[in-house]
């Protein structure tokens, strides 16, 4: 098992300086930030000669590219918003073919305005033809279980709950799975371990990403309590998630950390993936507050990440 990290927490850098500070560093993956504005790869904009540099460059630095992520509401109300998201994510179809990536990681999205039967019925119909035309090309679609705003509140992401994977997973077949983030269903108190057992031939992507409970905080004022825009998490905008302003991470009663300074047990959950055949890599996914808003910072948090899981590993 590989230990490697989200390409987005170092957005102003170059592919090629992203490769060589991973290899450096001692990761040996990538997920790559695959959105319209990103600088590592553009699905939209590769050629014959830009994949050919790609595959070189991860080739000499022995890096393997895990998967390409896009997570956008994949269900938005609004049909043309909707259009453009499912000719990218077909578009990142084709790259991943193109460059022997195995996996696309994106959301399935959420119309709110519908319930949630409502929801999964739009889901079949909408995805319907884009897991065939992942299947067609031999590339796995990952959905990610953030919820992408309070679950209470109908946030942007159905797909946060076994429940309603079971649903999903119903619709279709092995081409469609998880990009599976066990700090989310900490937070949403949801057995993380039972969730690896109970999905693990469906779980392709797995994000290492801790989270805390301020429980002195909880107690004061209850779960409802929660704001969210987009990635509060982090408190601070820069480098990163694409300049959004996110609010005091010290006023959340749950927050998002590094491996190794939350709640989730690696060892645990290590052991579990392993014990199930997992052999995909494991990737950072850094939104810690305190280790988040600058290059240097972001490069420590990840490098702490890493130590942490690697005493797990061989």
């Amino acid at each position: 098992m590989r230990i490697g990290f989200f390409t987005v927490c170092l957005a102003n850098l170059s592919f090629k300086e992203v490769v060589e500070w991973t290899a450096k560093t001692g990761f040996r993956a990538l997920e790559i930030d695959s959105y319209p504005d990103s600088k590592h790869v553009d699905p939209c904009k590769l050629d014959k000669d830009k994949i050919r540099q790609i595959m070189d460059l991860v080739q000499k630095h022995d890096i393997s590219i895990s998967d390409l992520s896009y997570s956008p509401n994949n269900l938005d109300p609004d049909e043309e918003k909707r259009k453009e998201h499912h000719i990218r994510l077909r578009r990142m179809i084709e790259a991943c073919s193109e460059l022997s990536v195995p996996t696309i990681t994106t959301f399935a999205g959420k119309n709110p305005n519908l319930g949630m039967e409502e929801n999964l019925g739009f889901f079949q119909q909408e995805f319907g033809p884009i897991v065939d035309y992942a299947k067609d090309h031999n590339v796995k679609i990952a959905i990610e279980n953030c919820p992408m705003g309070f679950a209470l509140y109908g946030g942007e992401n159905m797909a946060y709950s076994p429940k309603i994977w079971k649903e999903m997973f119903k619709m279709f077949g092995p081409t469609l799975g998880l990009c599976f983030d066990p700090s989310h269903l900490l937070w949403l108190q949801i057995d993380y371990l039972q969730a690896v057992r109970d999905f693990m031939d469906r779980i392709y992507i797995v994000h290492a990403k801790d989270c805390e409970i301020d429980r002195r905080l909880l107690g004061q004022v209850g779960i409802l309590d929660s704001e969210w825009v987009d990635v509060l998490f982090t408190g601070k905008s820069g480098i990163g998630h694409r300049q959004i302003k996110w609010k005091d991470p010290s006023k959340q009663w749950w927050r998002y950390r590094i491996p190794g300074l939350g709640e989730i047990d690696f060892k645990r959950l290590i052991s579990e993936l392993l014990l199930r055949g997992y052999n995909s890599p494991l990737i950072i996914e850094h939104e810690d507050p305190i280790w988040y808003g600058t290059e240097e910072l972001n490069k420590e948090g990840l490098t702490i990440g890493l130590r942490h899981l690697s005493q797990f590993l061989p």
